[in-house]
């Protein structure tokens, strides 16, 4: 795992994200709990997809299964983690691991033999690996979790209308559009491009290593940690 890889993993799942919101402007992303859409941190490498992400944010395009649970439900459960709550709507998961910490700490243990060698682990893959389909099995056990509560909650609104005695109002869609205009300046994006030319990818990580890669970075540093001020705000 590398920061390219894994920012075109994070380029290609926002550009299928966009892809279906243009197919339909009132489509919903689904996830438990704030951290689940977090962007990514402004400490790191350039950030990528911002205009992208900035449209998701204000479109409110996401939608927070954790807080309509909290505010919407009482049940007779320890917590209100997804896990806690699955018996509800019957969902029986098909990998082991107990939770989300014991799966990083399996991919770290992962990523630990493949920079070391050890193992072979830098030639597997999901296919052949028993720790990479572990983890992959978990992430989707996480994410039909995530698409039954939602079904089992829109099976539960006709119940609480009947109740009310009338019908629930949904909010209608956002107006994205009147979105500040986020790109970074044409030539402050030429200057920068010109300075990380030629830089290796893997001194951009060690970023101490390249002056010219810092420098670079710091010519739209105001503008990205102001705009990391208010993607908190959003999430």
């Amino acid at each position: 795992m590398t920061h390219e890889s894994e920012k075109r993993a994070f380029e290609q799942a926002i550009d299928l994200m966009m892809d279906r919101l243009a197919r339909d402007p009132e489509i919903h992303i689904y996830h438990y709990a704030a951290y689940e859409r977090r962007p990514p941190a402004t400490d790191g490498p350039p950030r990528t997809r911002e205009i992208e992400v900035d449209r998701l944010l204000r479109g409110k395009v996401f939608v927070d299964l954790f807080r309509a649970v909290r505010q919407g439900l009482r049940a007779s459960v320890e917590s209100y983690s997804i896990k806690k709550l699955e018996p509800l709507y019957g969902l029986e998961r098909e990998e082991g691991l107990r939770d989300a910490g014991s799966s990083i700490v399996a991919f770290e243990s992962w990523l630990a033999e493949a920079e070391t060698g050890t193992g072979g682990a830098a030639a597997r893959s999901p296919q052949t690996d028993a720790t990479l389909r572990s983890i992959e099995a978990y992430n989707r056990d996480d994410c039909v979790s995530n698409w039954r509560l939602r079904d089992w909650l829109e099976e539960r609104r006709p119940e609480l209308a009947a109740e009310m005695g009338e019908p629930l109002p949904r909010p209608g869609p956002a107006e994205p559009e009147a979105a500040e205009k986020l790109s970074t300046p044409g030539h402050v994006a030429d200057v920068a491009d010109r300075l990380c030319a030629g830089v290796p990818d893997e001194k951009r990580i060690a970023r101490a290593s390249s002056t010219r890669w810092l420098l670079a970075q710091l010519l739209s540093w105001h503008r990205r940690e102001e705009k990391a001020f208010w993607w908190r705000f959003f999430t």
